[in-house]
C-alpha cells in the first residue's frame, strides 16, 4: 500500500486522543468507588473539549487525569485546567478547607531549546513554582516517574 493511502486509514490525531483519554480513563477507574470513577470521566470529558479547542496535548492530559485519579482516592474534589486568580493550574484539588495546586511538568523541551535543555528545564520548573505556589495552601509537582525535576534549591522547602 503506498504512502498516501496509509494516511486515509490512520486515525486522525484528535480521535487518538479521545481514544488514548477514554482507554486511560477506563484504567483508571478500575480500582475506584462508581462515584470517583464519574467524577473521573466527568474529567476526562473535559479535557475531550479542551482537546477540540487546541488547548491540551495528550502526554499533559494523561499526567493530569492520573494525579486526578490519585487526588479522588485520597478524598479531594479535583477539576483540571482550572482557573485560579486569572491562571489556569493543571490540576486544583480540595478537601477539608484546604486547596492544592498540582502543576503537570513532563520534560517536555522544544526544538528551539535543543541546545540548552537543562537552562530551560531549570527555568520552566522555577517558573511553575513560583507562578502557582502562591495560589493554593498547598502546591505540589506532577512528575512522570522517569523525570528528575532540577528544582532550584532556593525554592525547596526542609521538613
Amino acid at each position: 500500500m503506498g504512502r498516501g493511502l496509509e494516511a486515509l486509514f490512520r486515525p486522525s490525531r484528535d480521535e487518538k486522543f479521545i481514544r488514548d483519554v477514554m482507554e486511560l480513563v477506563a484504567r483508571l477507574s478500575q480500582d475506584l468507588p462508581h462515584g470517583l470513577a464519574t467524577e473521573l470521566e466527568a474529567l476526562g470529558e473535559k479535557l475531550l473539549w479542551l482537546r477540540e479547542e487546541g488547548r491540551v496535548k495528550i502526554n499533559h492530559s494523561a499526567m493530569e487525569l492520573v494525579c486526578a485519579k490519585e487526588l479522588l482516592a485520597l478524598g479531594y474534589k479535583v477539576d483540571v485546567e482550572h482557573e485560579v486568580n486569572g491562571l489556569v493550574c493543571d490540576v486544583y484539588a480540595w478537601a477539608g478547607g484546604e486547596d492544592l495546586v498540582v502543576e503537570v511538568e513532563t520534560g517536555f523541551v522544544p526544538p528551539d531549546h535543543a541546545l540548552d535543555p537543562l537552562t530551560y528545564l531549570r527555568a520552566r520548573i522555577a517558573s511553575k513554582i513560583a507562578r502557582y505556589s502562591c495560589l493554593a495552601d498547598c502546591f505540589a509537582l506532577g512528575l512522570p516517574p522517569h523525570y528528575v525535576a532540577l528544582i532550584p534549591d532556593a525554592l525547596l522547602r526542609s521538613g
